[in-house]
């Protein structure tokens, strides 16, 4: 390796051990079976390929209220914003909240 490869590949298992720092899983692609966690007390090294190692994603979050528009009572008004949705909820708004299932 180049010593610009090896600076790169350390940014990048810097931000993977920042990640697991921060309480964030780690996971491992393995072929055939997609992305699955991998054990907190072992992670990925400088002979490992990065390109098959992820910081697990966060499922996203929606809420959304129907909307206050006249003669159409199937539209819907949301957001990704909880403080948004909070703010619907002190108006007196009945609000849904949606939380995406990840693989």
């Amino acid at each position: 390796m180049t010593p610009e490869e090896i600076k790169a590949k350390s940014l990048e298992l810097a931000a993977l051990y920042t990640a697991k720092a921060n309480e964030k899983s780690l996971q491992y692609d393995v072929e055939r079976r997609g992305f699955l966690d991998h054990p907190d007390d072992d992670g990925p090294s400088m002979a490992c390929n990065l390109s098959r190692w992820r910081v697990k994603p966060e499922p996203r979050r929606m809420w959304e209220t129907p909307s206050a528009t006249p003669f159409r009572t199937d539209s819907y008004v949301r957001t990704y914003h909880q403080d948004e949705a909070d703010e619907w909820r002190v108006k007196g708004y009945k609000v849904t909240e949606w939380v995406e299932v990840l693989p």
